[in-house]
């Protein structure tokens, strides 16, 4: 038998996208062409770009994480693509081993319908309250009894209790994968 030729392939970046609100990955990824250096190559893994290599030269200095869901890359805050860069994707310079890029969503509304025994609920103060140290959240009256506040939701919001007036009525968490969150309560009062 003869040998032609051995390598040894080493792993040398590992690419994450992770939502920042929820710390959950985005794994609905692929990664945008690249013009690879000889013995470089890249291919996603579980929801991850990862980078390797047999050769010693220097491989590329970014990749272009590209989110083919079109409905979740519709609700997260994407930078501006620079030129080159195609829509829908996130520019990871490759300096780390591990690199963990934080996505943040776009602003959300949240709506809350409260009813009354007489129908809809008005004039009422509707806050939502994070954990210690989060800020408080008031929604404010569009429609008689139909409550909202529009803004990016953060970590620290998810989990928050829903208040009216003093009375902690239930938990809130936002979907991120859509635009608005509708829930529907029973005034306490």
């Amino acid at each position: 038998m003869t040998v032609l030729a051995t390598s040894t392939a080493a792993t040398k970046h590992v690419v994450r996208l992770v939502h920042a609100a929820t710390g959950q990955p985005i794994t609905a990824i692929r990664l945008a062409p690249v013009a690879w250096p000889i013995g470089w190559w890249a291919r996603v893994v579980d929801g991850a770009v990862v980078v390797a290599s047999t050769s010693a030269t220097d491989g590329p200095d970014h990749v272009d994480v590209v989110i083919t869901d079109g409905v979740l890359a519709s609700v997260l805050d994407l930078p501006a693509p620079v030129p080159g860069q195609p829509p829908n994707s996130v520019r990871a310079a490759l300096t780390a081993e591990e690199i963990d890029i934080p996505v943040n969503p776009t602003e959300l509304t949240l709506t809350v319908v409260i009813v009354g025994t007489a129908g809809p609920a008005a004039g009422l103060d509707v806050r939502v309250r994070g954990a210690t140290g989060s800020p408080t959240v008031t929604l404010t009256e569009g429609e008689p009894g139909t409550y909202s506040a529009t803004r990016v939701w953060g970590a620290n919001l998810i989990n928050a209790d829903l208040r009216i007036g003093s009375t902690t009525v239930r938990k809130v968490s936002l979907d991120y994968g859509h635009t608005e969150t509708r829930i529907h309560v029973v005034d306490p009062t």
